[in-house]
């Protein structure tokens, strides 16, 4: 049986937490962990663009990221906020308030990182 854990992003600054959480996440997923990130709010500026962070991102989907399986879905809210819905970086996937509650209610734990002040 694989282990699901869910992870909520809702801090939008690369902080040495974010990138330590991008590692996290890595290592997780090299050891067999299936992964859902839902990124949130500021976050979802994280896999905008070509930032270094948001193509480690479209490298781990593209990957697979070793034996396990990652999913990064965006509230799609909050990217239309900010106008980043066309700007996603390939693989993300948009979601909602749903898949946010699916992903908790889903994972084996559920990690969270920051919150903007």
């Amino acid at each position: 049986m694989n282990t699901t854990v869910g992870v909520i992003l809702n801090q939008g600054q690369v902080t040495e937490r974010t990138m330590t959480c991008l590692k996290l996440i890595t290592r997780m997923l090299e050891r067999g962990v299936h992964v859902r990130v839902y990124a949130i709010d500021n976050a979802t500026h994280h896999t905008s663009g070509s930032t270094p962070f948001a193509r480690a991102v479209t490298e781990l989907i593209r990957s697979g990221g070793g034996r396990g399986a990652l999913t990064w879905l965006v509230d799609e809210a909050s990217a239309e906020c900010f106008g980043l819905c066309e700007n996603q970086t390939k693989g993300v996937v948009l979601g909602s308030a749903s898949d946010l509650w699916n992903i908790v209610t889903a994972s084996d734990l559920v990690l969270t990182l920051g919150v903007d002040a």
